[in-house]
């Protein structure tokens, strides 16, 4: 039947799949191979290491952390805003495998942009579970701007309050009326 598909941490975790003698990329570990491979050839092209830095949101801001985790002499450093990338299971293969890459680096050179209200809805993915971060060498820890209090709607940033209507949750597109900016 067309459309069935295993789980997606099925498909993060699987080998490589040979499609017209390209190794998929889908796969977290092909992943961080592949994205050295691209920085490697800009480097082979004159492009000095020192300029090569690998960013994300979200997925790909652990992704960031992760490559610069497993090739740290690939990319002079990272930036990782609001990284999390797995599901709402404590016992979630995917969490498991990139923290602990993560955790057995002895230096990452990265920026993460976090805030307890982010991650929410996964399992122990908010900077209250990932503080730990910050005592890699190399790494800077920016605490955003949160919920100022329990209803989720005062925010409030360098002394101004957002006023929002209704509790930030599920990305920009369920907060934001065209042409008119946040509710």
């Amino acid at each position: 039947m067309k459309g069935l598909h295993p789980a997606w941490y099925n498909c993060m975790l699987a080998k490589g799949t040979i499609l017209k003698g390209q190794e998929s990329n889908f796969s977290q570990f092909n992943r961080a191979k592949v994205n050295k491979e691209i920085a490697d050839t800009f480097v082979k092209n004159g492009t000095p290491r020192k300029q090569i830095f690998i960013s994300g949101h979200s997925c790909g801001g652990m992704g960031a952390l992760r490559m610069e985790a497993l090739f740290p002499r690939t990319f002079n450093a990272g930036i990782a805003f609001m990284p999390n990338c797995w599901d709402r299971s404590e016992h979630s293969p995917i969490r498991e495998i990139q923290l602990q890459e993560i955790r057995k680096a002895k230096r990452i050179d990265a920026l993460i942009m976090h805030s307890a209200d982010d991650g929410e809805q996964d399992y122990n993915s908010n900077s209250t579970h990932l503080k730990w971060m910050d005592n890699i060498a190399g790494v800077k820890w920016f605490e955003l701007a949160r919920h100022s209090d329990e209803t989720g709607k005062k925010i409030i940033v360098n002394g101004i309050d957002c006023k929002l209507k209704e509790k930030m949750k599920g990305g920009v597109g369920r907060n934001t009326r065209p042409g008119k900016g946040p509710s």
